[in-house]
């Protein structure tokens, strides 16, 4: 929905329309922008997730973390991420893919607590992104998921 939707108000009844379970509490969060939510969710197979993010204002809005994993983005641009174990090489195959996919990188982070461990990339992706290319980057040695954010 667009930021000025009048079904925004509706939202959580809209989703239990569609078969999704939604429970909202309200709290304070140390440190955080006023406007930041964090998201739990749960998949149909029982995989969940944790997303932190905040609306900054002018229909804005900023990701800051997924599974404890430090990540910045804004939804502007396709965001693919790519949750991987850091291993030699993983990056590289994972930019090849792109580069050979045609898809043009604007913006790439990493994120790693600990060398090794488990890690994140969120690449921001100039244009479209295809079923396709997902599909390779999933098939890569050491990637545990591949999720694409479609820009708003």
């Amino acid at each position: 929905m667009s930021t000025d939707d009048s079904r925004i108000r509706r939202a959580p009844e809209l989703a239990r329309e569609q078969g999704l379970a939604v429970t909202i509490t309200t709290g304070d969060i140390d440190g955080a922008h006023p406007n930041t939510a964090i998201l739990e969710l749960t998949g149909e197979k029982g995989g969940t997730c944790r997303v932190v993010g905040a609306s900054i204002g002018g229909g804005n809005i900023i990701v800051t973390n997924i599974n404890g994993l430090e990540v910045q983005f804004t939804g502007q641009y396709n965001t693919l991420i790519v949750l991987h174990q850091d291993t030699p090489g993983v990056i590289a195959a994972v930019t090849n893919t792109m580069a050979y996919s045609g898809a043009n990188i604007g913006n790439f982070r990493l994120s790693r607590p600990q060398k090794g461990g488990e890690a994140v990339m969120t690449i921001e992706v100039d244009g479209d992104v295809s079923d396709k290319m997902i599909s390779w980057l999933r098939e890569l040695p050491h990637i545990t998921g591949v999720v694409l954010v479609r820009a708003i």
